[in-house]
């Protein structure tokens, strides 16, 4: 991003304002912080480098062990059932559309929306967009939040750079309407870090004097020494409603991007954005606060509560294989063997001295029962029965088409909630921003002059609406691209008897509305000027066969007159 200068008498507020806004956000955040290292353990270890993935009976019912994976693997069950079904590779699952839905109807405008559609899906397959995608879906359902960055490199490297941001390293601004439009991560970077990525100019003056000082080391150790000082350094994306708290040079950009040398206090760089360059999506508003609710947080303490069965469950196993003895003492401890085909030495002549088994392990069929109870709860938090039901060759050996409808259509009135809220805070801002920058580099198709607006004297162009048009996507807008085909069904009857009655619907605009809807390749529908020389061919032609069938018809009557002897002449003449 070009840099954007600051105005030098604003820079201690900037700094002001930057310390105080993220020891706010960090207040914040302190609640939360607790609870994700719960959601640590026992729905995403692999997040968390002190968690042990193995099972140990040597320390049972502590909370480092895991016992029980139905957490980790419901969670990855949501994870990658959004990947697959939301935002497929394989699939087209996105599509645009014009703000004013009266513009939608123009054939020219939907098939510019169509192609450039194609062009971003090309530009995220190129990216690592699906790569990240899939990362942040984990947190999503495990935290109850995601974060995307989305970097332009078009320009350098011919491709997007997505960057995904653990839960944890990131802290959230929420505006008035409760979506977040602001960052912070914090982290900790050496002096060579910061020279290098911004230069020694950019360092404070007692920096940049101890970097002159350790120059002058005659054996080098003094530089080695600085360069290797760590500094705290904090990165902040911020809307353009703050620079009421300091005012920017340049204002075309909508977010300002400032780094922060905490340790030193000093600003690093200032930067901006036309888009958002990021997204913050939550599961579900944890209340008030800017963080998210999650299903993790609905079943943690079934979570729990489960893996201590399974503790408990290996411990019980552990006993029925390893029972207990009791030996008596004419036995030596050392002669008994109670390994498999073991053979033990005792007295016959003293019932007594026989080794027995002594508090066997219970029967563990109602420990079983519970777990299974307890499992059918985790599942069904991570709505895993969804997936079930879009999986079609489950569905089939298990329940009717009928049903299958049913259950898929509960399934998605629980889940809708929260793929709305996905493509408001993910989505839209996402894919808004890949259309924008397709848009600068020249990559989209050339721009109906219907969709072109002056602005200052400049040409621009609104950004579209997003549709999401997945195989989840299409379930929910399944009833209004049906509508007018079950319209259709429903007059059939009336169209038979009176055909004219089609005349009231528009059938090209239905038919390409539905077409577009189901994300359909733009070249499947042809453009204005192609269909409207066809149809004028087609009708040239019935012409002509209509001309050749009424000459033969004509000719054939001639005929028949003459074989029949009567006048034709004297026929027409009476």
């Amino acid at each position: 991003m070009p840099d954007i200068l600051l105005e030098t008498e604003s820079e201690t507020k900037l700094k002001n304002v930057v310390e105080k806004l993220q020891q706010k956000l960090e207040a914040v955040r302190i609640v939360f912080e607790p609870l994700w290292s719960d959601f640590n353990k026992h729905i995403l270890p692999f997040r968390d480098t002190d968690a042990q993935m193995l099972p140990s009976i040597s320390t049972p019912n502590t909370d480092a062990s895991i016992y029980s994976y139905v957490g980790i693997q419901a969670n990855q069950r949501l994870a990658d059932g959004l990947m697959t079904h939301l935002t497929p590779y394989t699939d087209n699952w996105l599509n645009f559309k014009d703000g004013d839905f009266r513009k939608n109807k123009d054939p020219v405008i939907q098939k510019f929306y169509a192609e450039s559609k194609e062009v971003v899906d090309h530009l995220l397959k190129q990216s690592n967009f699906y790569l990240t995608s899939h990362e942040a879906r984990y947190d999503r359902s495990g935290y109850g939040q995601e974060c995307i960055i989305n970097e332009d490199t078009y320009i350098n490297d011919n491709k997007l750079k997505f960057t995904f941001l653990e839960t944890g390293s990131y802290w959230v601004i929420e505006n008035s309407f409760g979506l977040v439009d602001g960052i912070s991560t914090k982290s900790i970077s050496t002096n060579e870090d910061l020279i290098d990525s911004f230069g020694v100019e950019a360092l404070s003056e007692k920096t940049k004097q101890n970097y002159q000082q350790a120059l002058r080391t005659s054996d080098g150790s003094g530089i080695n020494k600085f360069l290797d000082e760590e500094v705290e350094v904090i990165h902040m994306i911020l809307p353009k409603r703050y620079e009421k708290f300091f005012p920017l040079k340049n204002g075309n950009h909508q977010y300002h991007e400032i780094y922060y040398d905490r340790t030193n206090k000093k600003i690093l760089r200032t930067g901006g954005y036309y888009e958002q360059p990021f997204t913050v999506s939550r599961f579900r508003k944890w209340g008030k606060l800017p963080y998210g609710y999650c299903p993790s947080a609905m079943v943690l303490p079934d979570i729990k509560s489960h893996n201590e069965l399974q503790a408990d469950l290996f411990l019980l196993e552990e006993a029925r294989l390893n029972p207990r003895m009791l030996i008596p003492s004419s036995i030596d401890e050392n002669d008994v063997d109670i390994s498999i085909g073991g053979t033990t030495v005792f007295d016959e002549s003293n019932p007594n001295s026989v080794p027995r088994t002594w508090m066997d392990a219970p029967n563990a069929e109602d420990a079983r029962v519970l777990a299974a109870s307890r499992e059918d709860n985790i599942k069904k938090a991570f709505l895993n029965d969804l997936f079930v039901i879009f999986d079609s060759e489950e569905t089939n050996k298990t329940m009717s088409a009928s049903e299958a409808t049913f259950r898929r259509n509960e399934k998605l009135g629980l889940i809708t909630p929260t793929l709305i809220r996905q493509k408001i805070e993910t989505f839209d801002p996402q894919l808004s921003r890949v259309f924008s920058i397709a848009l600068r580099h020249n990559l989209l198709p050339e721009i109906p002059e219907q969709l072109i607006q002056f602005k200052n004297n400049k040409a621009t162009m609104k950004t579209p609406e997003i549709v999401i048009t997945s195989r989840i996507g299409l379930a929910l807008e399944a009833e209004k691209v049906q509508t007018f085909f079950t319209i259709l069904e429903m007059i059939k009857g009336v169209t038979d008897l009176y055909p004219d009655a089609v005349d009231n619907f528009n059938l090209d605009g239905a038919i390409i509305d539905a077409t577009y809807a189901q994300n359909a390749p733009s070249y499947w529908v042809r453009d204005e000027k192609n269909k409207t020389e066809i149809r004028e061919s087609r009708e040239q032609m019935q012409q002509l066969q209509q001309i050749a069938e009424t000459g033969k018809t004509i000719s054939e009557a001639e005929k028949n007159f003459s074989q029949a002897g009567v006048d034709e002449s004297a026929l027409l003449a009476s």
